[in-house]
């Protein structure tokens, strides 16, 4: 009564497996499977119960040990999947411990299932990390990763929840650990090719991104104005609005630390604008920008100091020393001089000699 359906997961002469006895219900548990792509199969599991509670489908990509003199054996990468209106999304396990044929003790941290002939202590409770064999099936498991995680992407089903599923925590998958292959192939694929989603859709390599972080940004800055903004040859795009420090706080850190990607925050976009930069700007781009400003008073609002000594030019304002108002002539002038006067003024009924 104890038995998963995942038991029958990666087995292939084993199709069903029923069962009854004097204190447990009858079970039949059910596992079929067809070809997907050239590399994968799709495995659906039948539990038996009523409306199908407890069913699971599976994607499982396989790489032959041909290398290591087994071609007649495999590792596998096996991901839980559930189907969307037009399409699969794959789901993130909270917990996959490594499989050989059936689950071991041995807990990954990943994501996803690996499965493969590993040596194992007899009652199967342990997996020696560093035995020569073990060691050189994760480098295979790793190898078969990269390929994976391209074929996702092909897809479109590299999605945020997928990359949540990686080996992300430098701590549990630091040197000499067993699972340090996994690691070190997800961030040489996350770092260098076009696999992290973009805010405007698709896929880019962490040199094209960088993460948002503040209100109003994505919405402000179009990746040629971003790219622009940043001096870069190029488009620079944002990662995808999913990513974020406080709903995926093990990833946007893993971007930053390990992927290479730059945050971006509200301060340093006033930091980085120009005169040159805001003068290519069309009126309706200034306007948004001053509306990006409104949301962000700690970048205009004047510094709360008390007696003669404040003064507009603190660094509590940084927007104050920006040429951020456009004049009547098309010329850019920040909002005050350095004697804290006003630099421009809005036009009154009478001409004065004020600019405007």
């Amino acid at each position: 009564g104890n038995i998963g359906v995942d038991t029958l997961l990666f087995l292939r002469n084993i199709k069903r497996i029923s069962g009854r006895g004097l204190l447990t219900a009858e079970i039949t548990l059910e596992r079929t499977s067809a070809a997907r792509t050239p590399s994968s199969r799709r495995v659906s599991l039948s539990s038996g119960r009523a409306l199908g509670r407890g069913d699971e489908e599976w994607f499982v990509w396989e790489r032959q040990l041909a290398a290591l003199g087994q071609p007649d054996q495999q590792v596998e990468i096996a991901f839980m999947v559930q189907a969307e209106i037009d399409a699969w999304r794959l789901i993130r396990r909270e917990t996959a411990p490594l499989v050989v044929f059936f689950p071991t003790q041995k807990e990954t941290f990943l994501g996803f299932v690996l499965q493969g002939p590993y040596r194992t202590t007899p009652a199967r409770d342990n997996v020696p990390e560093h035995d020569e064999w073990n060691q050189s099936l994760v480098r295979e498991t790793a190898s078969l990763l990269a390929e994976v995680l391209a074929e996702l992407r092909d897809e479109g089903l590299l999605t945020v929840e997928v990359l949540q599923a990686l080996p992300l925590d430098a701590d549990r998958f630091g040197p000499g650990t067993m699972f340090r292959a996994l690691f070190e192939s997800a961030r040489a694929a996350l770092g260098q090719e076009e696999m992290i989603p973009a805010a405007d859709g698709g896929y880019r390599s962490a040199r094209q991104l960088m993460l948002a972080s503040g209100p109003g940004l994505r919405e402000l800055l179009t990746p040629d104005l971003l790219g622009e903004l940043c001096g870069e040859e190029g488009t620079i795009g944002f990662a995808s609005d999913a990513i974020s420090e406080i709903r995926t706080p093990v990833l946007w850190r893993y971007l930053r630390a390990e992927a290479g990607l730059d945050e971006l925050t509200p301060e340093a976009v006033v930091a980085r604008v120009t005169g040159e930069f805001l003068s290519a700007r069309s009126d309706q781009w200034i306007i948004s920008f001053y509306w990006f400003l409104f949301q962000h008073p700690a970048l205009w609002e004047a510094p709360r100091q008390s007696g003669a000594s404040a003064s507009p030019a603190s660094p509590a304002s940084p927007a104050w020393s920006k040429p951020i108002i456009r004049l009547e002539d098309g010329a850019q002038v920040a909002p005050f001089d350095a004697r804290g006067r006003p630099a421009a003024y809005l036009p009154g009924p009478a001409d004065t000699g004020f600019a405007t």
